[in-house]
């Protein structure tokens, strides 16, 4: 599946479902923190994140959808977005 396609999955979820905000969880750089031994290292296979993330931003502008971009290391403490 392609950026285009998986970004505009989720942009249609959203305005199916009347989700108006996308809270997107970034780390820049993740796959160099992971140490899963060097066999399992090698075959990790990068998301293209960083493409995704904009293009899902873009698609937030277009169909007016907030988009909120934070560190994951937030959620790995339990915060959480009250609105």
């Amino acid at each position: 599946m392609g950026i285009n396609k998986a970004a505009r999955i989720v942009i249609n979820h959203c305005v199916k479902n009347f989700i108006g905000t996308i809270v997107f969880g970034w780390n820049k750089g993740q796959k160099n923190e992971i140490d899963n031994g060097h066999k399992k290292n090698s075959e990790f296979v990068p998301i293209p994140t960083a493409r995704l993330k904009e293009r899902i931003a873009q698609l937030c502008d277009e169909y007016g959808i907030i988009f909120i971009e934070t560190p994951r290391k937030l959620y790995k403490y339990g915060f959480i977005f009250r609105w």
